[in-house]
């Protein structure tokens, strides 16, 4: 039954015709193209009440949430790899460890790797020790915490192991203890290194630093 200027007419005909007298008769101009009630009703409610567009939905939060993603990585990659560094290269051997102009380029690459994979690992296993820079943290503890901000925004899950173990090639235990619970037949799944340890962790200092991955 169509429905014409607000009114049910079983007769079109019949109805447009009453509908223009009706119109005449108040001083108003007939037309048929006056929207409906719902319709307008419904345009309101859409105006009133426009759906969020997809870039005003929290991206502020979902950006503070991703940078603590980032940062609960980079605590692991810290926790345990704050004290090693990259080895230097072959023509800067006396200069400080800590200068970063004489580190090697290929080692230095090498170490974010093994800090991604670290990384990985504490997804899959929590047993790490996570710390960051405090208040009064230096320029070296500042620099190296950043390198592992770098690493924990590319560490996407990818790289293998379920736990790992630095040790220092010929000095002390270089397999983990059987109280740890892997690693005592077979060998790593990958290994990284040699780099410097200068201390801070279980391995002894040294420059020949290894960082071994195990499955189980």
């Amino acid at each position: 039954m169509p429905w014409i200027n607000g009114r049910f007419y079983a007769n079109p005909i019949f109805g447009r015709a009453l509908e223009r007298a009706r119109e005449a008769e108040s001083g108003r101009v007939w037309t048929e193209e006056r929207p409906e009630p719902e319709l307008q009703l419904s345009s309101q409610t859409k105006t009133q009440n426009p759906a969020p567009s997809p870039t005003s939905r929290h991206p502020q939060g979902d950006q503070a949430d991703h940078q603590k993603a980032i940062e609960k990585k980079a605590s692991a990659g810290y926790g345990e790899t704050r004290g090693l560094l990259p080895q230097k290269s072959a023509d800067a051997k006396k200069h400080s460890p800590y200068d970063r102009t004489t580190w090697d380029k290929d080692s230095f690459d090498e170490l974010q790797e093994a800090r991604r994979n670290i990384m990985d690992v504490s997804d899959r296993n929590p047993r790490v020790r996570r710390t960051r820079p405090g208040e009064k943290a230096n320029a070296i503890e500042e620099s190296v915490w950043n390198d592992n901000k770098n690493a924990a925004a590319n560490s996407g899950g990818e790289l293998p192991g379920n736990h790992f173990f630095i040790r220092q090639a010929g000095v002390g235990p270089q397999r983990p203890p059987k109280k740890a619970g892997f690693g005592q037949t077979g060998d790593p799944v990958r290994s990284y290194g040699p780099f410097i340890n200068v201390g801070g962790g279980d391995a002894p200092t040294g420059k020949h630093t290894y960082i071994d991955i195990y499955d189980h």
